[in-house]
């Protein structure tokens, strides 16, 4: 039998194998103890007590009172529909307290119920909202530079709906009277616009100064004159008014239409019957007249100076 050496006996140590990074084992960490619920918390010493939930009314009870309350002022079948589903919140205020309070408040400045429904058309949330708070602070304000309260009701109907707005409708008011005043209206001027069309008062103060600017420098007319006639403020200057303008000078130099016919005239007409009188009728006798309405042509203006009528 062989004898071999001692050493060579001796088993060979294990060499420790290397884990790649990748894939070394994460610590376990240990689970997060529950979380305390009502369950597991201790019951209070002092039993908690509820008070009694209000029974619902039956569907439509709340309903019926509003709807009955409307058909008695006026609205009945679509026009009740109407003023529904334009503000479907209104089923939500309070007959008594709201509504009815409101809708007097309006008789009382206005005085049938039928002037109520015209001024409030489109904008019934007036009925519901607190008035105290939107419309008797606007009101002194324009009642206080002789505003009829008709137009005031109209404006408010239209453009200051929240309360939080009531603030703003004064301060805007006064700067409005600033820019005009500054553009040479006299406060008289501002007033009488203001009740034939209440809503040059909601143009931006950018737009009113460069609509002046165009009537008092290229059309040659007194501020006073545009005062009479406030529509025109509300008339879109790039796409309606200078187009208008150009064409009517053009046809004026031809002899086809005259100044007495009267530019404003010119401008507040609809565009069907604008296409139809002088573009479509005189446009393959005067091609400049297309050119002018399509804006291709420059207006410089015109000579002869309106003056207040």
């Amino acid at each position: 039998m062989v004898a071999f050496p001692r050493k060579l006996l001796r088993p060979l140590p294990l060499r420790r194998q290397k884990i790649p990074p990748q894939i070394h084992r994460q610590p376990r960490r240990r689970p997060r103890p529950p979380q305390r619920t009502r369950l597991h918390q201790a019951p209070d010493h002092q039993p908690r007590i509820q008070a009694p939930r209000r029974p619902r009314r039956p569907p439509g009870e709340d309903l019926k009172p509003k709807l009955e309350f409307f058909a008695g002022i006026g609205y009945t079948g679509a026009d009740l529909g109407k003023l529904i589903s334009s503000d479907p919140n209104l089923l939500l205020s309070s007959l008594e307290k709201r509504i009815v309070l409101n809708f007097d408040f309006f008789k009382t400045l206005l005085g049938s119920p039928a002037a109520v429904i015209a001024a409030i058309a489109g904008s019934s949330r007036l009925l519901r909202y607190n008035l105290s708070t939107v419309m008797l602070p606007n009101l002194r304000t324009l009642r206080d530079h002789g505003v009829p309260a008709p137009k005031i009701v109209m404006l408010l109907a239209r453009r200051w709906r929240r309360g939080r707005e009531s603030w703003r409708f004064m301060a805007t008011w006064e700067r409005k009277l600033a820019v005009y005043r500054s553009l040479g209206w006299s406060e008289k001027d501002t007033l009488m616009a203001f009740t034939k069309h209440p809503y040059c008062m909601l143009s931006s103060d950018k737009k009113i100064r460069k609509v002046m600017e165009f009537f008092v420098k290229k059309m040659n007319w007194e501020p006073a004159f545009v005062a009479a006639r406030p529509k025109l403020l509300c008339l879109s200057l790039e796409k309606r008014t200078i187009p208008r303008c150009s064409v009517f000078s053009i046809l004026e130099s031809k002899g086809v239409v005259s100044r007495k016919w009267g530019v404003p005239t010119f401008l507040l007409i609809s565009e069907k019957e604008f296409l139809e009188k002088y573009v479509i009728k005189y446009g393959k006798q005067i091609p400049e007249v297309l050119e002018a309405y399509q804006g291709k042509l420059e207006f410089v203006g015109l000579k002869a100076r309106y003056r207040r009528s």
